[in-house]
């Protein structure tokens, strides 16, 4: 039964609200360290503050700290689905990613946070708290705002970043509360605008940086909708030697490398088979003879090494991304092509919709391992998430989402 668009209204706004704050006190701290603003950590902020042109800098941290920890889960979560990494746990609620059988009533990949390994409400989140960044930094001035237009970027990009994860991610998705549920194309068009407004305002800034993580976003957003010349053309622009990392908190839980954690120090994930006998530099792949099994003590244990400790930095555009966009833009999909897709973006959280896109060329360009219908060790077969080899959208969406039609009977 739906809820009524008043009383979902409220709890939407108010759950948007607890999160923002969670999020804006937990980021204080990095913030200070980042000398972006030297204040004490309170125990309460007024809501009131958030509005405040002074705290706009703080107001951008919090909303990168949102994209941050989702992408974290997300990579594990996109690992996991498509055999880069493999579940290593005795927790039947984790074993859905690996085996790519997700029920849409499942709670871990929809309403669970992202130290919990869930991207439904991280990622929806993340979008949420910057757009609203980039809504209230445009309603601002620049003699309000310091580098007002720098910031507008930054939050523009990862609202970029947050919907273009949805779209690959997920079959539909809203990119706002209560909103349709738009199609994989639709959410990368609302991608592409996005990124837009952020190489708008970087252009604005002069900055280089955030410049090129944008034409990176947009070129594969655009690579997304066929739209190959467009895509090549952003991606062109970007210096071969460029990379965007995304920093990580080793003393705070929720700011921890997720891949780190989620491998290396619990154990429960490992390296997928695939990626087990790699001689590539770009995925080096490692045994310790005192761990050699996962949290079920069965699973064989394999350490990824691009993430070295709770606070190494996320990759999250690159030159030679663009140099691969610019390749497939160019020349097509060819086996070279998925192979060097394949290792140069190893955990980077693209394997999974190259799986499926590359599928609609060629099956045998991505097979998925093991094959679907084998059966899965901790039970049941595994599967290809439906055929679509996207994530549906959670019970959870759709049934609070008055926009959002109820499944049919």
């Amino acid at each position: 039964m739906r809820h009524s668009h008043f009383h979902r209204s409220a709890a939407v706004r108010a759950m948007e609200a607890r999160r923002w704050l969670a999020a804006l006190l937990l980021a204080l701290p990095l913030a200070a360290c980042d000398d972006i603003l030297s204040v004490e950590t309170p125990s309460r902020l007024p809501a009131s503050e958030l509005d405040k042109p002074e705290n706009a800098a703080l107001l951008v941290k919090s909303a990168e700290s949102d994209f941050q920890c989702a992408l974290g889960a997300y990579v594990v979560v996109a690992g996991l689905i498509s055999g880069e990494l493999a579940d290593a746990t005795q927790t039947a609620a984790r074993w859905s990613y690996d085996r790519r059988v997700i029920d849409p009533s499942e709670s871990r990949y929809s309403v669970s946070p992202c130290e919990a390994i869930g991207i439904y409400s991280p990622l929806s989140t993340a979008r949420f708290s910057n757009d609203d960044a980039v809504r209230k930094l445009e309603a601002w001035t620049d003699e309000q705002v310091p580098e007002r237009q720098a910031l507008i970027a930054k939050a523009a990009a990862y609202a970029g970043y947050a919907v273009l994860l949805l779209g690959e991610g997920f079959c539909t998705a809203p990119v706002a509360s209560l909103g349709p549920a738009l199609t994989q194309a639709e959410l990368f068009a609302e991608a592409e605008a996005r990124f837009t407004k952020a190489i708008a305002a970087a252009q604005a800034a002069n900055d280089e940086d955030l410049l090129n993580l944008a034409y990176v976003g947009r070129a594969r957003a655009r690579l997304n909708q066929g739209k190959s010349a467009d895509a090549a053309a952003d991606a062109a622009l970007v210096p071969t030697d460029f990379e965007y990392t995304l920093e990580t908190v080793a003393s705070s839980g929720r700011l921890n490398n997720r891949v780190f954690v989620e491998n290396v120090q619990t154990a429960a994930v490992t390296v997928g088979e695939a990626y087990r006998g790699s001689t590539d530099p770009r995925v080096v792949v490692e045994q310790d003879p005192d761990r050699p099994a996962g949290q079920d003590a069965s699973t064989p244990l394999y350490f990824q090494t691009k993430y070295t400790s709770r606070s190494s930095p996320y990759v999250v555009a690159s030159g030679e991304e663009a140099q691969l966009i610019v390749a497939e833009a160019t020349g097509g999909v060819t086996a070279q092509l998925v192979e060097d897709r394949r290792l140069a973006l190893f955990l980077e959280g693209q394997r999974l919709y190259d799986i499926q896109r590359f599928a609609a060329v060629n099956p045998a360009l991505v097979p998925l391992t093991p094959s679907p219908g084998t059966d899965y060790p901790k039970g049941g077969s595994y599967g290809d998430l439906n055929g679509a080899r996207c994530m549906p959208l959670p019970d959870v969406e759709r049934l609070n989402n008055p926009n959002i039609p109820d499944v049919e009977s």
